[in-house]
């Protein structure tokens, strides 16, 4: 079973072979280089490879070191280890082509030596950002060369990894989606520059399968690899040639075809970052606003004037993208101009999709809180009725018009919600309630609240007793006192003295700050001390 293995030494893209023979015996090659440090490809004798699995690549970051062992991939498997872009140098290399011929042989590539300073300000304009861009720029030149000659095949998903270091601030949710916009950012700005025959630009899930992965041991790494085996073996390498031809080739071809696609003019270079920078900017401000409400929307709120804001939010945002790349507007005839427009329509759809997020789960808590009020007040009325013995129509008639308070107040608040521009509106939400509200309605006479306040209304007149002949008046005071300091709940007390008619209750429990307790006092600290009086008279 032959094993091969390339790894990055220093700024090479080289070739380690090691065969297996039988009995066991193994033997090892030296380090082949391939492409040394300036960028130039070796003229010697370039290495095969037999094996029957996949080709796994591994992109490494010159000014990072990194703790992938690659050593411990499956034996069937080929890894290709080449080192990424850098921020200075004019080699081929440096420019990331290396990184991009290998991944363009692979069936899995991971992506290694992102370190947190380089998520702080977004993927783009690191290191890791200029390797990803001459790598997708790879991958679409290759696809529309298939366009050009009208091949059937098309490109396979490719598995994408990208290892990054776990965040201190446990908010490593967030940082994944924020890394997924960077990298469909990215993608956006190399197709952009790739002249393909669909009439859309592809999208970043039409090449790659990205998983963004969180390592902070040795145990992580070896996951991630026995990941990319796994992905490289269903799909193997077919070429004609050698795996090492197979790269020189593509090294060449990229030095001349897309190195002039990653280097556009400086004018429109300049308006492509700047429709990038607009669109991070406006839509960091957005997002920020969207977590505001949607805490809000989690614990069962809704937004004030939400229409309203919202509307405000999404017109701000795309008049000010507008403003700010206006001067990539007058670029015609270059890929700027209708990058600007995918931008900006790309700008449109997340937040109108964030809005209609929001929107929904406001309705939901609109309509959850006033059947709750609703229910209360048939409950109410079920049993204050002076004749307990009218008949079910008769309490229809009764409640009617708390029927269309209800149907009204809901009404009046959806108004506030609702954004006619985005065909939100509050017709179909009134007419779903409406419904739920009648049905409410109907069912409530044999609900399990209603009967059980009729079962304690039987059970109250069969267990009256006789008046007495001699009355009497006693009155008592009851205090009931509460203190909740700080804590979760982990002391808890309660203490209570009699005399007489009198009762005096005190409990201690250290839970103000249980997420639990702070939902019942609707989002806000409990306070530390809480007395409750209560006057009782008892009349004979």
């Amino acid at each position: 079973m032959a094993r091969i293995i390339c790894k990055a030494a220093l700024a090479m893209l080289v070739l380690a072979i090691s065969t297996s023979v039988p009995f066991g015996v193994e033997g090892a090659a030296a380090p082949f280089s391939l492409i040394d440090g300036k960028g130039i490809v070796s003229s010697g004798s370039l290495p095969s490879w037999n094996g029957k699995g996949g080709v796994v690549t591994v992109l490494t970051s010159p000014d990072t070191p990194d703790a992938l062992n690659i050593e411990e991939a499956d034996d069937n498997i080929l890894v290709v280890s080449s080192p990424g872009a850098t921020l200075t140098g004019n080699s081929s290399l440096s420019k990331g082509n290396g990184a991009a011929a290998a991944a363009l042989v692979s069936g899995s590539i991971v992506v290694t030596g992102i370190t947190q300073s380089d998520l702080e300000y977004g993927l783009d304009d690191t290191r890791h950002g200029h390797t990803l861009t001459q790598l997708f720029s790879s991958r679409l030149q290759k696809r529309q060369q298939q366009q050009q000659q009208q091949l059937s095949e098309n490109l396979e998903q490719q598995k994408l990894f990208i290892t990054i270091p776990s965040s201190d601030d446990d908010d490593d949710d967030d940082m994944k989606s924020t890394i997924r916009d960077d990298l469909e950012a990215i993608f956006d700005s190399a197709a952009a520059g790739v002249d393909t025959e669909e009439d859309t630009l592809l999208s970043l899930d039409d090449l790659y399968d990205v998983e963004i992965v969180t390592v902070t041991t040795d145990a992580d790494m070896k996951k991630v690899m026995d990941m990319a085996s796994e992905a490289a073996s269903k799909s193997p390498y077919t070429g004609s040639t050698s795996v090492a031809s197979a790269i020189t080739d593509a090294y060449n071809k990229l030095n001349t075809v897309v190195s002039e696609l990653s280097e556009p003019p400086p004018s429109i270079a300049a308006a492509i970052l700047a429709c990038d920078d607009a669109f991070a900017r406006h839509y960091r401000v957005a997002r920020a606003k969207f977590a505001s409400w949607k805490a809000r929307a989690i614990r069962g709120l809704w937004v004030e004037k939400f229409g309203l804001t919202a509307s405000a939010l999404l017109s701000r945002s795309v008049e000010s993208y507008d403003r700010d790349t206006l001067p990539a507007a007058g670029l015609s005839g270059s890929t700027a101009a209708p990058y600007r427009l995918q931008m900006r329509a790309k700008l449109q759809a997340r937040m109108q999709s964030s809005i209609r997020e929001l929107y929904t789960e406001q309705v939901a808590n609109l309509e959850k809180s006033s059947l709750k009020k609703f229910e209360a007040v048939l409950l109410r009325k079920w049993k204050n009725r002076e004749d307990k013995t009218v008949g079910t129509q008769a309490f229809y008639d009764e409640t009617a018009a708390t029927l269309r308070t209800a149907a009204f107040n809901f009404d009046t608040i959806m108004e506030d919600l609702a954004i006619p521009s985005l065909g939100l509106t509050k017709a179909k939400a009134s007419a779903e309630y409406n419904i739920k509200l009648n049905t409410a309605l109907l069912s409530f006479p044999d609900s399990p609240a209603a009967r059980l306040s009729s079962l304690q209304k039987v059970k109250t007149v069969v267990n009256k007793e006789k008046k007495p002949t001699e009355r009497s008046v006693d009155i008592g005071l009851d205090l009931v006192a509460m203190i909740r300091p700080d804590g979760y709940g982990t002391f808890q007390g309660f203490a209570g003295y009699q005399l007489g008619g009198n009762n005096i209750i005190c409990g201690f429990a250290n839970d103000a700050d249980s997420p639990d307790v702070i939902s019942q006092f609707g989002g806000v600290r409990p306070p530390f001390v809480r007395i409750q009086p209560k006057l009782k008279v008892d009349i004979e």
